[in-house]
This record gives C-alpha cells, sequence and structure tokens, in this order.
C-alpha cells in the first residue's frame, strides 16, 4: 500500500533536518534566509534556501540550496577561499554520511555553484537533494 508522506513532506521540517546537519559542524551561524545584519565577529555563516519540493505520493523530493558565505580577506574584497573550501570540506561527509540517512530523508549533493559576492563576504551554493521516503509514522 502507498502511504502519503504527510508531515515528512513539511518545508521547515525539511530546514531544520539540514540545520541539524551543518550546526555546528560546518557554521555557528545557520539561517533560513539571508541575514540582514552581520555581526563583526562572524567569518562565515550558512543560509539554508529551499528551492522547490515535489510531492510524488510514494516518495518526494525537495532541492536545497546550501549557501556558505565566507568574510572576505581585508578591506578591498579578496574572497577567503580557504574558508570556503574549509567550509564545503566539512559538508562533504555529512552528505554522504550514514548519519544524515533518517526513515524520513535521505540526501544527497547535486551540484555547486559560485556566489556574487555581497555585504563583504563571498559565496558558494552546493545544491543539496533530500528524497523523501513515505513511512507510517508520517500521517
Amino acid at each position: 500500500m502507498i502511504m502519503p508522506l504527510g508531515n515528512a513532506i513539511n518545508i521547515q521540517l525539511l530546514k531544520d533536518y539540514i540545520y541539524g546537519l551543518v550546526y555546528p559542524t560546518v557554521s555557528s551561524h545557520v539561517f533560513g534566509s539571508y541575514p540582514i545584519t552581520k555581526d563583526d565577529s562572524w567569518n562565515d555563516f550558512i543560509v539554508i534556501d529551499c528551492n522547490r519540493t515535489n510531492d510524488l505520493t510514494a516518495i518526494g523530493y525537495s532541492t536545497f540550496f546550501v549557501q556558505l558565505w565566507a568574510r572576505d580577506i581585508g578591506t578591498v574584497g579578496i574572497e577567503n577561499g580557504k574558508k570556503l573550501y574549509d567550509m564545503e570540506t566539512a559538508l562533504t561527509p555529512i552528505l554522504s554520511s550514514p548519519n544524515s540517512i533518517t526513515t524520513d530523508y535521505f540526501i544527497s549533493r547535486r551540484g555547486s555553484y559560485d556566489l556574487n559576492p555581497k555585504d563583504g563576504f563571498h559565496g558558494k551554493i552546493i545544491e543539496v537533494v533530500v528524497t523523501i521516503l513515505s513511512n507510517n509514522n508520517n500521517n
């Protein structure tokens, strides 16, 4: 019998799932949207952005853009490539770890893209796909 996805398809629950994977391992500053103000002490932060969610009844999927942001080096806007590399390196094993698989979700990486510099930070998008599994506990 095909079971509906129920609450497992809820975008906030999906964001919370990804938040739990990246905080504090990748960054201790994780947001659901780009922060309007940023503390001068921050060297990095993450934005978890839901791009799309599809409910296919027995299974679903959601695409997220995990935005990694690193403070520029100096005042002339030089990209902090080492910090972005360190953040991406910390994220990669999380996305392939058996610990990231639950009874509701399976996560995988689809691709990555550069972001335009903004507010003294350079960024990178890691596109993540969450496969949403049907189970009897989500009705």
